[in-house]
């Protein structure tokens, strides 16, 4: 007995200061709340709360009241979630608690550790005067603790003393892993949104935090032993700057223990991720040694992948070994991710120390090379405890077995794992990448996502621990962009990753009593999907738009310009549109939900040439990934933007192209040919080495009317940016036009992806 009460007194005195610690959390509390749209009396059966529990019913019991404050159970066994808990109810609900051995006539919340109950597995049971909460782990009681967060926080926008209808739920994720990697190399974000996602991670019952802290850009984390990582590898030169700024910045340990401490109050792991063989260079320009060639490199301040990766030395592996320790020293979780994806050999195959070492290791190219590399970092982690995570890349026959796959190049990295009795994680392109737009993965999308890959078996299945977001930072530059990348879409992914996600109609209704929570938490969200869908339709008469409203009370204007000036908006009405006939036009459209001032524009150029609608045949087919609409995509009159996803691209990659386009008019006079091609060798997409067009009156015999080089130095052009090549010539008839297109084949050897193949991206053939 005098233990138990010694025990209480420390808890309170511990809680206490904590409490002090943490009274900055009441300025979000004190913020106005911004009404919600509900329906079913605050959203009956469901409470509104997300991921949706695998079983909810209303038991008629009453109604728990948080009027007169409350008792908190005292449990040895949850201390730390109990000083949430009170902490929780305090500062954001500003409800008051007493923590007590035994209830009193106050309402009461009591959490118990059952061994009736799987780790994962928690209920919550209430009804007039007591809630409790029974769950198999503390991490289960946790997340139950969420759960009546999540209701307070809806309730209490509608009510200054919330009261909960009695009820009880039984609940369990289907997957372990329910994660997000937030990647701050690219752009950096300070520790306090480090812990904002942390704390709505937690809120929406995901575990894990995938923490990619050193990349080509920037190296994020203090190294005690080499402190040119972060003095040279945390900054990178900024073209933005004026007066010349470094763009950057680290955390330090005190920061990383800081936030490693937070994560796990709220039982979020973290895995950091230390990039290597590949994605390097921010590494290898603090210490050139690391590299095969010593030469000194610059931080890189575009984005791409590079080839100065590095070289596989005794040196480098006693440079990761050290950094690895100092990593293991700062998070406790037990995996390590390694990276192990992109990564160029050209370094590697210009060494004459890899061409020994494979020759003395027995292997046979530069892929066992990598394989040999990751495998000897894999087995440094295990002698100290921890399994790395590798992107899907770094799976082949010679990979160590423990090593876990992350699945992001579509399933089958995933599936080919699991197949191999491996485990793996799920994080595809095509659900799961949340710097993608809108119009390639939406919330509807990302909520019907389902991590098991068809055609598994009952054991397969089982070794898929779960599923991640990923949120790279290339274009994210403030918190406001990410905020708006990550949210909705990751509420979404919380429900599918906990595997109740069946009504998308449903989990929408619930959605909307969340967007007042986030308003609150200074979260700054974006559309559920794209304001429009946008169709076009080209023939021998014209070009004509249909627009489609996706936004629920949405509001959309649009208007073609008028020489250079855009006319008066019409408001839509779904009707078909109509493109000027006249050669180039220019629709904007404007959409956006009534009353926001977040409004959506899309711009769309026209080009009404004579050869619209004309048939055109391929000497190769163009990507599945870029078809600017299909086989009749370079006549339909569209022209693609500055976005190369805009679906108006078609795209070649490492071919050359010939395209045989017939006249559709019965005038067989032609006296110009132009095209756009797009220009950005970040991602591969370079200038054609040449254009050629030739004209021929039946089909088998061609005359060419004339040839455009692109010379060596438009190869080296940074940035985004359309050109164009202009062919004028007299009058000539032509019942084919031929267009030749010669790409360069493979990236230029200065090019930090060089010798893979180069793309060619081209939106139209005018023809006039």
């Amino acid at each position: 007995m005098m233990k138990s009460i010694f025990n209480f007194c420390s808890l309170t005195v511990i809680i206490c200061g904590v409490l002090l610690m943490n009274c900055t959390n009441l300025e979000n509390s004190n913020k106005e709340k911004k009404p919600t749209t509900q329906t079913k009396e605050i959203l009956g059966n469901s409470f509104g709360i997300i991921p949706e529990p695998v079983s909810i019913k209303l038991t008629n019991q009453g109604q728990f009241s948080f009027e007169k404050g409350i008792d908190i159970l005292i449990n040895e066994e949850l201390t730390s979630e109990i000083i949430y808990l009170q902490k929780t109810l305090s500062s954001e609900f500003q409800i008051s608690s007493n923590l007590v051995l035994k209830s009193s006539n106050n309402n009461s919340i009591q959490i118990q550790i059952t061994d009736e109950l799987p780790a994962e597995n928690h209920t919550i049971n209430c009804n007039k005067t007591e809630i409790l909460i029974e769950a198999g782990s503390p991490t289960s009681a946790f997340t139950a603790i969420q759960t009546i967060r999540q209701i307070l926080s809806i309730k209490s926008a509608h009510s200054e003393l919330p009261m909960i209808s009695s009820f009880f739920i039984e609940d369990s994720p289907k997957f372990k892993w329910r994660g997000m990697l937030l990647d701050v190399c690219r752009h950096y974000f300070p520790k306090n949104t480090v812990m904002k996602y942390i704390d709505l991670l937690a809120f929406y019952k995901m575990n894990t935090l995938h923490w990619h802290i050193t990349e080509d850009q920037a190296w994020r984390i203090a190294i005690d032993a080499y402190p040119k990582l972060t003095e040279i590898g945390a900054w990178r030169e900024d073209p933005l700057a004026e007066n010349g700024e470094l763009y950057g910045g680290y955390y330090s340990k005190e920061d990383i223990r800081e936030i490693v401490k937070y994560a796990s109050e709220r039982h979020i792991q973290i895995v950091p991720e230390i990039e290597m063989p590949g994605h390097s260079s921010a590494a290898v320009a603090a210490y050139p040694e690391l590299g095969c060639n010593g030469e000194q490199i610059s931080v890189p301040n575009d984005w791409g992948v590079f080839k100065d990766i590095y070289c596989p030395t005794e040196y480098t592996f006693e440079f990761l070994e050290t950094v690895l320790g100092e990593v293991m020293e700062l998070f406790p979780s037990n995996y390590v991710h390694i990276g192990g994806d992109e990564a160029p050999k050209t370094r590697w195959e210009e060494s004459e120390f890899c061409k020994k070492l494979m020759k003395k290791e027995g292997l046979s190219d530069y892929e066992e090379l990598q394989s040999f590399f990751i495998n000897r970092m894999a087995e440094y982690l295990k002698e100290n405890g921890k399994t790395i995570i590798g992107w899907d890349e770094i799976l082949n026959d010679e990979l160590t077995e423990s090593a876990i796959i992350q699945s992001w190049r579509g399933m089958d990295g995933g599936k080919k794992a699991v197949s191999e009795g491996r485990q793996a994680i799920m994080s595809p392109t095509s659900h799961c990448y949340l710097d993608y737009s809108l119009k390639t993965i939406d919330t509807e999308k990302i909520y019907g996502f389902n991590p098991i890959p068809p055609d598994c078996s009952t054991q397969e299945a089982a070794r898929i621990l779960g599923a991640e977001c990923n949120m790279w930072t290339e274009h994210v530059p403030d918190e406001k962009t990410l905020d708006s990348k990550v949210f909705p879409r990751l509420i979404a992914a919380s429900e599918s990753f906990w595997g109740t996600n069946d009504d998308y109609e449903g989990f929408l209704e619930r959605l909307d009593a969340h967007y007042n929570y986030l308003d609150i938490r200074g979260v700054m969200f974006g559309s559920e999907t794209v304001a429009v869908s946008v169709e076009t339709n080209t023939n021998r008469e014209g070009i004509t738009v249909q627009i489609t409203e996706n936004l629920r009370n949405p509001e959309t204007t649009y208007s073609f310009d008028s020489k250079g000036g855009f006319q008066d908006g019409d408001h839509f009405e779904g009707e078909i549109i109509n493109v000027p006939q006249n050669s180039e036009s220019k629709l904007l459209i404007s959409s956006g939900v009534k009353s926001s001032a977040n409004q959506e524009e899309i711009s769309i150029s026209f080009n009404h040439h004579s050869w619209l609608a004309a048939h055109v045949e391929y000497s190769v087919p163009f990507s599945d990934y870029y078809t600017a609409g299909g086989t009749d995509g370079l006549t339909d009159g569209v022209l693609g933007s500055l976005d190369f996803r805009d679906g108006h691209w078609q795209g070649f990659f490492g071919d050359d192209v010939e395209l045989i386009i017939e006249n559709p008019n019965e005038n067989k006079k032609i006296s110009s040919v132009s095209m756009n091609f797009y220009r950005y060798i970040n991602s591969w997409i370079f200038p054609p080495e040449s254009v050629s067009i030739a004209i021929s009156q039946d089909g088998a015999t061609y005359t060419e009317l004339d040839t455009q080089l692109y010379a060596e130095n438009e190869m080296h052009v940074r940035g985004k940016e359309i050109i164009t090549s202009y062919f004028n010539f007299e009058p000539a008839d032509a019942k084919y036009l031929k267009v030749i297109i010669k790409n360069i084949g493979k990236v230029p050897h200065w090019h930090e992806a060089s010798s893979e193949p180069a793309w060619v991206f081209l939106d139209e053939v005018v023809v006039k």
